[in-house]
């Protein structure tokens, strides 16, 4: 049976977890707003690659340097997490990897796959699915560009032993109505039609642009930063979307922490009360005892 001391030990260690959890609140909601904003400057970044692959257009049509490998390999990169408190996050994106690895290799597609987050990396072996490489995800917005240029290094590296004819990414994103939700993107093959609406473009100032180095190392060098931008975008909305799943996982554990809160507060109350009147009565009975004795 509960005393009143140890109610107080049990209400106390329940305003320092709930305190705990509001500062995780407060971090997860800053770190959804800086990396919202963040995922935003993404599209400045696409604009200046964009406007590259027209100045390259302007001198040399798309069909020129375009050529697709309808035989390579399948690359699939998928983003997960190190940290817990956040749902089911890695568990949408396992799911979303393990259908996509699954069908591919039906196909007798040749896949490699890249996972971010080892939690993910390791739902995905259990359930069969071994990664060709892990890489941890870090826990800030500092650590993301190194990471995508780890991953930049792994397709070079396979590259040089076979041809790559697919690359995707898997990830979660933050929906409009603050839900998660995982989705797939293509980064190669190049997006022909959005490719020859650019050729197609004029060129937003009065002098043609010019380059120096050949057609086929510009094209190559702009794809590369084609790939780290949209591997960039993956990582900072799965960022987004895990901060925004804690932010939510925070917010129902707070409001268990106010109803245990509530509950334990009205039963020391209560059994504050019972004492209170217990005493009261041993007093009453005391004095009634003593009264009866009369004077001795």
């Amino acid at each position: 049976m509960a005393t009143l001391e140890s109610l107080r030990q049990h209400i106390a260690a329940t305003e320092d977890l709930q305190s705990l959890i509001r500062s995780m609140k407060s971090l997860a909601a800053a770190n959804v707003h800086h990396l919202e904003a963040l995922e935003n400057s993404i599209d400045a970044f696409r604009h200046t690659v964009d406007l590259g692959f027209q100045a390259l257009f302007q001198t040399h049509p798309v069909h020129e340097l375009t050529t697709a490998n309808a035989q390579g390999a399948d690359i699939l990169v998928a983003f997960g997490s190190d940290r817990g408190l956040c749902g089911n996050f890695n568990e949408m994106v396992v799911e979303l990897t393990a259908r996509h690895v699954t069908r591919r290799r039906a196909e007798e597609a040749r896949v490699h796959l890249v996972v971010i987050g080892a939690i993910a990396a390791t739902m995905l072996r259990d359930a069969g699915i071994v990664a060709d490489e892990i890489i941890a995800m870090p826990g800030t917005i500092h650590g993301l560009g190194s990471i995508c240029e780890a991953i930049l290094i792994f397709l070079d590296d396979k590259q040089k032993t076979e041809p790559i004819a697919h690359v995707e990414t898997l990830f979660n994103t933050r929906m409009e109505d603050d839900q998660t939700r995982p989705r797939a993107h293509v980064l190669l093959p190049l997006p022909l039609q959005h490719l020859r609406a650019l050729q197609n473009s004029k060129w937003p100032a009065r002098g043609r642009p010019t380059f120096s180095v050949s057609a086929d190392v510009l094209f190559s060098q702009l794809i590369r930063q084609h790939l780290f931008m949209d591997l960039m975008h993956a990582g900072l909305s799965s960022m987004v979307s895990e901060n925004s799943a804690r932010l939510a996982a925070m917010n129902r554990a707070d409001k268990r922490m106010g109803d245990t809160l509530q509950a334990l507060t009205a039963s020391y109350r209560h059994l504050r009360q019972d004492s209170i009147t217990s005493e009261l009565l041993d007093l009453v009975s005391g004095y009634e005892v003593l009264r009866d004795r009369g004077p001795s």
